[in-house]
């Protein structure tokens, strides 16, 4: 274990952020009060960080052309997975 103070930003008794590298996103939210946010070591928040980071999908689509039919005439679809 290791104090990682300096890395977690505590919001509140509960809660702390773990910010990521510049440009990478917002911060990652830790749940969970001092005690235990202190037996989070190097590696538990290294991949905290790297699971955030993985990949971010914007997907545009145009709906089939039977569903397109009952839509406003140019609907188009937006799925967004943060």
């Amino acid at each position: 274990m290791t104090d990682n103070s300096r890395k977690l930003i505590p919001t509140s008794d509960a809660i702390a952020k773990l910010p990521l590298p510049k440009g990478a996103g917002d911060p990652i939210t830790v749940i969970g009060n001092d005690a235990i946010r202190k037996t989070f070591d190097d590696v538990c928040l290294k991949q905290a960080v790297n699971a955030r980071r993985v990949f971010t999908l914007a997907v545009r689509f145009s709906p089939p052309p039977g569903i397109a039919d009952q839509l406003t005439p140019g609907t188009k679809g937006f799925i967004y997975l943060p």
